[in-house]
This record gives structure tokens, C-alpha cells and sequence, in this order.
């Protein structure tokens, strides 16, 4: 450990002798910083689903749901938190809380459908991923809602 800056440890650890993984909070790398110039860089959006996404028969069935773009010339790290405000009217399973991923209907141990979010070089995007192993079925997701807030974090290096 460096003798300047910031540590705080996990409760009955020595702050001096601690790891990295025992250290609650750490000063020696930097924090993730929100674009406050940046509208799209924090927000709440309310997603509705007036229609379903494709159904596979097997496998697996991507669909962007939700996307904007960031601006930046990297991938940014991104983060959000998922509320189910309706689940969908026919599953049998979902999540109300959620953090990045999470089942937003399942009917059977043979079908899901999961809501994430990821990042690529020019957009931020929600997406719905449908998994069906051939004998599960549909799971229809319309009439589903979301409160989802996102936060789009900067890279100092790469402003």
C-alpha cells in the first residue's frame, strides 16, 4: 500500500495491511465520473411495450428495444437500474428490481426473456434477449413496463 491518499476498509480489517479486495473505498485508481454536459449521460426513460419482439423457435433472439448515441470516440462503461412497473401479462416469473440484467418473463424452465444493457463505439442500447430451447414457450412480453435509469460514464482519457 502507497502511504498517501485514501483507504477504507472493510469492518475488523487493518486499513495499513489490507488488499485491494478487502478495501471498501480506495483513492489509487480513479472513480467513475457522469458527463454532467452531457444530457444523455443521466437519465430515466419509461418504456412501454405496445407490441412483442421477435419469438425464436430455438435458440436465442436479440432485439434493441431502446438506443442512443453517446458521443464519444470509445465505448463508455454504462449502468442501469431497471424497476418492472407491469410485468407481462402471461409470465410466470420476472424481476421487479434489477441492475444491467435481468428476466422480465419467464413461463416455463424452457423460455426466458432477459432486458440488459450494453455500449458499443457509437450507441448505448437496451436490449431484449428471447431464449427458447425448442419445447418452452412464447413468452410475450406486450403490455410490459419499465422505469430504467442510465448513466453513461466518461473516460479522462479519452474525452
Amino acid at each position: 500500500m502507497s502511504d498517501y491518499g485514501i483507504n477504507i476498509s472493510a469492518p475488523n480489517i487493518n486499513v495499513n495491511t489490507a488488499n485491494n479486495s478487502q478495501l471498501l473505498l480506495t483513492s489509487k485508481y480513479p472513480f467513475d465520473k457522469l458527463d454532467t454536459q452531457t444530457n444523455t449521460s443521466f437519465q430515466t426513460i419509461f418504456l412501454l411495450f405496445n407490441t412483442d419482439t421477435p419469438e425464436p423457435d430455438t435458440g436465442t433472439t436479440n432485439t434493441t428495444v431502446y438506443s442512443f448515441a453517446h458521443g464519444y470516440i470509445y465505448v463508455p462503461k454504462v449502468w442501469a437500474l431497471f424497476q418492472t412497473v407491469a410485468n407481462a401479462p402471461l409470465t410466470n416469473f420476472y424481476q421487479a428490481y434489477f441492475q444491467d440484467t435481468g428476466i422480465i418473463a419467464t413461463k416455463t424452465v424452457h423460455d426466458q426473456a432477459t432486458m440488459f444493457i450494453a455500449a458499443d463505439s457509437t450507441n448505448v442500447n437496451i436490449v431484449v434477449s428471447k431464449y427458447n430451447d425448442g419445447s418452452g414457450s412464447s413468452n410475450l412480453i406486450k403490455g410490459a413496463s419499465f422505469n430504467i435509469t442510465i448513466f453513461t460514464f466518461v473516460d479522462d482519457f479519452n474525452v
